[in-house]
């Protein structure tokens, strides 16, 4: 997977093209994010290419799974994530935050009962830019 800056994206922090599997990166927001968020928006786009899904809630869980499985307690923090950066007017975006608050709850149980973080096949992060 690479990545490459654009100042195309508007307000969104990351774009995946799902035809060359690029995740574009907004050149003017993304020094801005803290790591955990920037962690969250590579993981949501590379759902986007890994799932083959245009939907936003099979990216964000795939995002909440990627991290949850090496980081819980990181994830746990991921719907405060959301709740900062969508539109609580939208209905979908109400949708998504819900859905990260059940998977938050999902996974606090499964920490209380001993749960241990095991690694998902997921594609690395490190950034390869792209000519």
């Amino acid at each position: 997977m690479q990545y490459q800056y654009s100042d195309t994206l508007g307000g969104n922090p990351a774009q995946a093209d799902h035809s060359t599997g690029i995740i574009y990166l907004n050149r003017l927001l993304w020094p801005s994010y803290p790591p955990l968020y920037q962690k969250y928006f590579l993981e949501h786009e590379k759902g986007h290419i890994i799932q083959k899904s245009a939907d936003q809630i099979t990216a964000d869980t795939y995002a909440f799974k990627a991290i949850a499985s090496s980081q819980p307690e990181q994830a746990m923090l991921l719907p405060a994530i959301l709740e900062k950066t969508l539109d609580f007017t939208s209905q979908r975006d109400r949708e998504r935050i819900a859905n990260m608050h059940q998977l938050t709850d999902q996974l606090k149980q499964r920490v209380k009962t001993g749960f241990k973080p095991v690694s998902i096949k997921t594609v690395q992060t490190g950034f390869k830019p792209v000519s």
